[in-house]
Order: structure tokens, then sequence, then C-alpha cells
């Protein structure tokens, strides 16, 4: 018996769907392609993918690749250590994929600008209000002159006993 309760058989059954779900993620990608390639902005992130992010994007093609292999000899060698490294090794694509998404995503409220490090996306969704979406990434705020004044002013406004309890939830961590 392996850990967790996995057996030879367990192993090779979840691999064959793990198999499954990495074709149809291969696919995906494939079609994905072929598709963002018609318009003028998914040629516009297909080419900053490809270009400024492709080693990135290499990494993950390749991964995907390895992980439908190391699916492949999981179905006929069943075992625990290639399992977990597999696992990791799936992990790791998937979050090279969440982290091109995000770099590459053409903001549909701003056509022809990128999320990622883009000022002027940055300006647009403080101004149309998506700042206040904590999902978008986006901080309304930036660097400014400390006000002494505001800072005496919550001081003298805060008891001592909200102080300690917001101390505590900052040394707890939330």
């Amino acid at each position: 018996m392996l850990p967790f309760g996995l057996s030879d058989i367990a192993i090779s059954q979840i691999a064959w769907v793990v198999l499954i779900g990495l074709a149809l993620e291969s696919i995906g990608h494939i079609v994905h392609r072929i598709d963002v390639q018609k318009t003028g902005e998914g040629q516009g992130s297909y080419f900053e993918q490809i270009t400024t992010f492709g080693k990135t994007y290499r990494l993950r093609n390749a991964l995907l690749i390895v992980n439908m292999a190391l699916m492949a000899s999981l179905i006929v060698y069943p075992n625990a250590v290639l399992f977990a490294t597999s696992f990791v090794s799936i992990l790791v694509s998937a979050y090279l994929g969440r982290i091109l998404f995000y770099a590459l995503v053409i903001p549909t409220t701003m056509p022809g600008a990128f999320f990622w490090k883009n000022d002027k996306f940055r300006e647009h969704a403080i101004e149309i209000g998506l700042s206040d979406m904590p999902q978008m990434g986006v901080v309304a705020e930036r660097e400014h002159k400390f006000d002494v004044k505001a800072l005496a002013n919550a001081i003298k406004q805060t008891t001592v006993k909200d102080a300690l309890m917001q101390l505590k939830s900052i040394l707890r961590g939330g």
C-alpha cells in the first residue's frame, strides 16, 4: 500500500484521467493558438507571448508534453515517487499558464492594452473603477508625500484598546 491509501491500480487510473485532461488541454492550446492569430488583439498578444515571454511559453508547452509522458509511464509503471513528481510538474505547468494569462491578456475595456506593467491600463482601470476589484491587481494609490497631520489625527482618534487590537492582528497575520 502506498501513501494516502493509493495502490498501483489507483495511480494508474488517476494517470489515465490526468492524461486525458492534459491531452484536452493540449488540443485547447493548439486551437487557441490558431484562433488568436485571426484578430488584431489576439495577434498582438500571441506575438508578445512568443517573443517577450517566449521562454516561459516554450517551458509551459514542454512541461505539458513531459507531463503527458509521465502520465503514460504511470499507467504502465505506477510509482509513488513519479506520481508525486508529476503532481509538482503539473502544478508548475498550470502556474506558468496563469502567469502567461495575466501577462498577456488584453483588457476588453481598453482594446490594444496589456494588463501587466501597463500604466495606461492602470490609469484607465482607476478611472472606470476596476481598481476597486482586488482580483484586477490594480492599486489605485501611487506613492505620495507623507502626511504628518493625517497620522496625528489617526493617532488622536484611535483608542489604546483599538491600537492593541490592530497590533495583535498585524502580528498574527490577519
